[in-house]
């Protein structure tokens, strides 16, 4: 007598528990021990979804130095393709006229003045405020469009009433006004993995624009480029010292002497 194994199926291709029985019992289906169904050989033919994770939608601009925006803000206005050239305006401590950088167009004599603002918290004052610096400086009848550029959010809802106030009253005067916050920044920097690259690391790259969105992965993020220019300070300033030494002076009171190399 052979002994053989009987396989019962159920619903949805489930089966039960083999049973042992003889080579002459009737049963849903028998099969030899070397003959498996090829059904279940085969991989599930339903998978499992993959994980979801969302990417970073808001980059951390709130924690960038106040020159860094400032410069950030000159890259995003340079996206445009109808600019020319884009500049800063003067230096902390100069009268700047309600502006902080400019830009002019192409195909337009008229600018575009942006104020650039890093609060760790923004209010509609803020928004009044500098609308009015920017019409009592001489740069508002040379402009046709003004952007007020914050590190942080500005859409709560009196913020947005204020800017749609502001917004109508500048168009009234020709003046197109728009906000670049924090979230604005980020959706136009979602898709420019090199400004994100130099400004914020390449961490956020990875996880703002992805992995793979870089097209030269070899190239030195904001941080690496900043050690490198550390150290060749330091190597061209130890280079010169070795190479010039200076002259003997007679020292004194909070002055390092400066030695004279032997020849």
């Amino acid at each position: 007598m052979r002994t053989q194994f009987c396989i019962n199926r159920f619903d949805g291709g489930k089966i039960s528990v083999v049973d042992k029985i003889n080579s002459n019992d009737s049963r849903d289906e028998v099969l030899d021990l070397d003959r498996v169904p090829i059904y279940l050989e085969l991989p599930p033919n339903v998978v499992s979804l993959p994980p979801v994770r969302t990417k970073a939608q808001a980059l951390p601009c709130h924690e960038l130095l106040w020159e860094n925006f400032e410069r950030l803000c000159v890259r995003l206005a340079c996206l445009d393709g109808d600019i020319d050239h884009c500049r800063l305006y003067g230096t902390r401590g100069q009268k700047q006229h309600g502006i902080d950088l400019y830009a002019r167009g192409k195909s337009s004599d008229k600018y575009r003045a942006y104020q650039c603002k890093r609060y760790e918290r923004f209010t509609s004052a803020d928004i009044t405020d500098a609308v009015k610096r920017f019409r009592e400086g001489k740069w508002f009848k040379r402009c046709s469009h003004f952007f007020l550029c914050t590190s942080v959010s500005a859409v709560e809802t009196q913020l947005a009433d204020e800017f749609e106030c502001q917004r109508d009253a500048l168009h009234e005067a020709g003046i197109k006004f728009f906000i670049w916050d924090g979230e604005e920044i980020s959706k136009q920097l979602k898709m420019k993995p090199e400004i994100v690259d130099d400004f914020f690391g390449r961490a956020w790259v990875n996880e703002f624009c992805g992995p793979d969105s870089l097209t030269n992965r070899e190239r030195m993020d904001g941080s690496r480029t900043t050690n490198f220019r550390r150290e060749m300070r330091e190597f061209y300033a130890a280079l010169i010292e070795q190479l010039d030494p200076g002259i003997p002076i007679r020292p004194t009171q909070g002055r390092r002497r400066i030695p004279l190399a032997a020849c």
